[in-house]
């Protein structure tokens, strides 16, 4: 091993701006290495703050590193299968800690054969998370000097936060003199300005003021390329001008220019910024038609709306900020993490609406919601109530066709509470909403969307939102939901919500949980006193036996547990044997949380005494 692996221990790692080229020069790297080092085998994750957990954890990224060098090097399988239970393999916890052990193991056994593993934008994940992963590849590195094992790292992040090596090297990717050729390349190639002096004057204040971000450049490029498109060749210098320094700045600028647009523009911002997940192209495209055109709400033909009109829509109202990724799923996203900065992290979109903060924005959505779950459906559901059992190739192709038609149907549908909650959690009213939502149809369409046939709601039992919110554990709108059940004048009204609300107590999910089984496994302590106010039975279990009073107790609600005791609240032990582990896990879940008042009553519950061998 060479001297200058010791130095270094093989972990290199790329500093600089938001917007200077990090991505681009790693995505670079990869390809060259790849071209360079053709025996090597290559492994890469990029930390996506925009997508869903695996990618943007470090728990996404073992995972995905470990997937690729078992594809890469099958013989490395015997790593995995030694961290794999033998007899049930589908049930293991794949913790960070078992998945760092894998790929340490896995390193260990690479003989001769070279590993090079690249990791961009660690910015963009935890940062606790980061620490602990920068501290693994150090240990891992000093192990691989000190062996015949060849493994490099090559990092990427930005500046902040920071977070020091012992040993490695680091680079400042601004202010490196071929950063600063690759920004003058870039340029010369793609900035329209003529000829002459006049246009290297251009080139060299554009130089001058980037501060070594490729991004602002590629931004002012995109600007004064429109001016000369436009014929306007002498204003270029003028324009130019006005261009302020700093990406902040000029995301300010690009987004408050002019008033064109305006309301697509914010709608567009709230979509990309608040969905509870990215969304697809065709999905964000009727989600701003919902929010800006109702009438332009028909089903999708893709002969008349093109998925280029769709981009160029996206582009215009998001003023060139967004763009349509090029992965399968092809989703919409900002085209830099700076964007969402500016937006989300320095209240950059308060900018344009003063009054659009959280609340306002989740209320904006579920509006949208709300409007596209009118859409028309009748002519491709069967009629009646009925519908293909979940599991068959009939539902499938019904979901497929629907969601087809109506790309941003299944989203409404599945979000249109969830943004109603949000909404309520910042004092918006959802009163009106939740009492002229229409719950049978929104359960039909919830059922038709579903893949699995016991997580479907039964239509013929009453519905309620009550229960719906309940069992999706959307507190606000239960808090809401509930109001209407506070003691005060009798009346009609108040009679046939009373009513109702007993027909709501006794109906039963799929899973045989009832209203205060719910409650409790979702810890919501206002909704379990109300139901003991009124004298409910607390004892009624589930499919699988277990009472409201063990859902609080194994979910750790000791507050709602001591509330289902007080009423004396009884635990089903019917096949004792077989309930062992839940009870070991009731038990050590309270007594690790310390619920006193839970571990006590489990200790003196008579049937502890009855199997306590057995557990021990």
């Amino acid at each position: 091993m060479s001297s200058e692996m010791f130095a270094h221990h093989g972990l290199f790692w790329i500093k600089g701006k938001p917007g200077s080229g990090k991505s681009t020069l790693l995505k670079f790297a990869v390809q060259s290495v790849r071209k360079a080092m053709k025996s090597a085998v290559v492994i890469c994750f990029f930390f996506n703050a925009r997508g869903e957990d695996l990618e943007k954890s470090t728990l996404g990224m073992y995972r995905s590193l470990i997937s690729q060098l078992l594809r890469a090097l099958p013989d490395l399988q015997e790593v995995l299968d030694h961290f794999t239970p033998v007899q049930d393999p589908e049930t293991i916890d794949w913790h960070i800690e078992r998945l760092r052990c894998v790929f340490s193991a896995a390193i260990q056994r690479l003989g001769e054969r070279h590993l090079v593993c690249f990791i961009d934008a660690l910015d963009e994940s935890d940062e606790d998370q980061i620490r602990d992963l920068v501290v693994f590849l150090e240990k891992l590195g000093h192990r691989a000097a000190s062996s015949p094992i060849n493994f490099r790292v090559c990092l990427s992040s930005r500046h902040y936060p920071h977070v020091s090596i012992s040993d490695g090297i680091e680079m400042t990717l601004e202010g490196q003199e071929g950063h600063d050729q690759d920004i003058s390349n870039f340029l010369s190639s793609e900035l329209k300005a003529g000829s002459g002096a006049a246009s290297e004057a251009i080139k060299a204040e554009i130089l001058g003021r980037a501060s070594g971000v490729f991004l602002w450049v590629a931004l002012v490029v995109q600007i004064l390329n429109k001016e000369y498109d436009h014929g306007r060749v002498h204003a270029l210098r003028r324009r130019l001008k006005e261009i302020p320094d700093g990406l902040d700045k000029l995301f300010e600028d690009i987004l408050t220019r002019d008033n064109a647009n305006f309301e697509e523009l914010v709608l567009c911002l709230q979509w990309i910024l608040y969905a509870k997940r990215p969304l697809k192209r065709e999905e964000l495209y009727y989600a701003i038609l919902s929010g800006t055109d109702e009438e332009a709400l028909t089903p999708w033909d893709p002969a008349m709306v093109s998925a280029q009109d769709m981009d160029k829509l996206i582009l215009s109202c998001s003023k060139g900020l967004a763009e349509t990724t090029k992965s399968k799923s092809q989703t919409v996203q900002f085209i830099h993490e700076s964007v969402r900065d500016f937006l989300f992290g320095k209240n950059g979109i308060s900018k344009l609406r003063s009054e659009l903060d959280l609340g306002q924005s989740h209320e904006r959505l579920k509006q949208c919601c709300r409007s596209y779950m009118k859409i028309d459906v009748s002519a491709d559901v069967p009629r009646g109530l009925e519908l293909p059992r979940a599991s068959t190739s009939e539902a499938k192709d019904l979901r497929t066709c629907i969601s087809t038609k109506f790309p941003f149907l299944e989203y409404a549908v599945r979000n249109v509470l969830i943004h109603a909650d949000h909404a309520g959690r910042h004092d918006i009213s959802q009163e009106s909403f939740l009492q002229h939502m229409p719950i049978r149809r929104w359960v039909y369409l919830d059922n038709l969307f579903d893949k699995y046939q016991v997580r479907r709601r039964d239509l013929v039992v009453i519905t309620s939102p009550l229960l719906v919110a309940t069992q999706k554990d959307l507190s606000s709108l239960v808090q809401t939901l509930m109001r209407g059940f506070e003691p005060g004048s009798v009346s009609t009204a108040k009679i046939l919500e009373l009513h109702r609300l007993a027909l709501v107590i006794s109906s039963k999910d799929a899973q045989g949980r009832n209203l205060l089984s719910l409650a409790a496994l979702n810890g919501q302590h206002a909704v379990v006193e109300l139901l003991v106010a009124k004298k409910v039975t607390c004892d009624i279990p589930d499919k699988e036996g277990r009472t409201p009073l063990e859902l609080a107790v194994i979910n750790g609600y000791e507050s709602v547990a001591e509330l289902l005791l007080r009423k004396r609240a009884k635990l089903q032990h019917q096949k004792v044997v077989s309930r062992i582990a839940l009870w070991r896990k009731a038990f050590m879940h309270a007594a690790t949380n310390g619920q006193e008042t839970v571990v006590k009553f489990l200790i003196e519950h008579s049937a502890i005494a009855n199997y306590r061998d057995c557990v021990n």
